[in-house]
C-alpha cells in the first residue's frame, strides 16, 4: 500500500507541475520561468527528483530501494518535491525534464 501511495504521489506531483499554464502575453519579456528552465542547466535538486521519479515510475515495487539508493526516505522525498513545487522555475525545469 505504501508503494502505491508513493507512486501515486509522484504521478500527482508530475500532473500538478503539468497543469495548464495561464495564457502567455505575446508582449511578455523573455526569461519567464519555463524559458529559463529550458535554457539553464538542470538544478541538482531537480535532476535528483527526476532521476528518483523516473526510477520509481519504472519499478514502483522497488520504491523503497530507489529512495535508499539516492539517500532519501519518504519524508525527504516529500520535502524535496514540495521545495521544487514552491519555485516556478524549478517546477518548470522538473516538468520539462520529465517530458511534460
Amino acid at each position: 500500500m505504501k508503494r502505491v501511495f508513493l507512486g501515486a504521489m509522484i504521478i500527482s506531483f508530475g500532473a500538478a507541475c503539468g497543469a495548464e499554464a495561464p495564457k502567455k502575453d505575446p508582449a511578455a519579456a523573455p526569461g519567464a520561468p519555463a524559458e529559463a528552465a529550458a535554457e539553464a542547466p538542470l538544478d541538482p535538486r531537480v535532476a535528483k527528483a527526476v532521476e528518483v521519479a523516473d526510477a520509481i515510475a519504472s519499478a514502483p515495487e522497488d520504491a523503497d530501494a530507489v529512495l535508499e539508493k539516492h539517500g532519501l526516505d519518504r519524508e525527504k522525498l516529500d520535502a524535496m518535491l514540495f521545495e521544487i513545487a514552491r519555485d516556478p522555475a524549478l517546477s518548470a525545469a522538473y516538468k520539462a525534464a520529465r517530458g511534460g
